[in-house]
């Protein structure tokens, strides 16, 4: 497929190199989602691949943290790409919304304990409205693990800077923040400082701007160093308490060529790591323990 790839990265968080797994996902997909299992695994459901239905594909990946190695899932119950996702903690994973009607309203979830999925479809959406608009898609999600997760940016009526909280305890529609993204944004990308702050990235946006949210006041701001350059459907990954990582797709076959830009969270200055394999919307997680 001209989008899709199952090749897998793996990036030492204390080396900053980059270089490929020897199993990847279960199936080639572009745009999906990524939830880390603390510690334990990564997951992604859904992304998008020619052979699904609207390009929408329900095939989910498992990636043992301790093996590097991929294990089996059912499908998702509803095909799907464009989506948001996030985890609490080692409890379950999320991923919310999608590209088409059976999606655009809903979450889907993906209990680690028993790796089977569900559908959350609070009525009459799961997320706010915007505009008298209440679905969305290509958005994305961070955490506040064993909290709330946080979609940000996406398409409502057009591309979007409202943020929706989703309690996890709940699971009930989501409310807005009254302090938006200053950037409306779609194929938006969202990680964490676990514990922190959520931090969104503009994604098809393709400014440079970063917004930064601490979880306890709710208020998103945009960061004095953006983007080194203006990115699209890129993956984005957090270490607890240490940094963030942006990279965009590559169309360069000389990845010497290719950065990733990276923010020191406690003083959230960026600088730039070269020679990184990058993929087409690719999925991202941590391994890391948050409880």
């Amino acid at each position: 497929d001209g989008y899709a790839n199952a090749t897998g990265n793996k990036m030492g968080i204390v080396s900053e190199t980059v270089s490929d797994i020897a199993v990847g996902l279960t199936q080639g997909v572009a745009w999906t989602s990524g939830m880390n299992n603390n510690g334990v695994a990564g997951y992604t459901g859904g992304g998008y691949h020619s052979g699904g239905t609207g390009g929408a594909w329900e095939t989910a990946s498992k990636i043992l943290y301790a093996t590097d190695t991929n294990a089996t899932l059912s499908d998702m119950t509803h095909p799907a790409y464009g989506v948001g996702s996030c985890s609490n903690s080692n409890v379950a994973g999320y991923v919310l919304g999608g590209n088409n009607t059976d999606t655009n309203k809903i979450g889907q979830k993906i209990t680690y304990s028993s790796d089977s999925w569900s559908v959350v479809n609070p009525s009459p959406s799961i997320f706010s409205t915007e505009g008298g608009i209440d679905s969305c898609y290509v958005g994305d999600m961070a955490s506040n693990s064993g909290s709330a997760g946080y979609y940000g940016g996406g398409i409502r009526s057009t591309q979007s800077a409202v943020v929706d909280k989703f309690l996890f305890a709940t699971e009930v529609r989501m409310t807005a923040l009254s302090n938006s993204m200053t950037c409306a944004a779609y194929y938006s990308r969202a990680t964490e400082d676990q514990g922190t702050s959520c931090w969104f990235f503009p994604g098809s946006a393709c400014n440079t701007t970063v917004n930064k949210m601490p979880v306890g006041s709710e208020t998103p701001a945009a960061l004095s160093s953006g983007l080194s350059v203006g990115m699209h459907y890129m993956g984005v990954v957090g270490a607890k308490g240490s940094a963030v990582y942006a990279a965009s797709v590559s169309y360069s076959a000389d990845e010497s060529t290719n950065t990733m830009d990276k923010w020191v969270t406690a003083s959230d200055t960026r600088s730039t790591i070269t020679g990184v394999d990058r993929r087409n919307g690719p999925s991202t997680f941590a391994n890391a323990d948050w409880s």
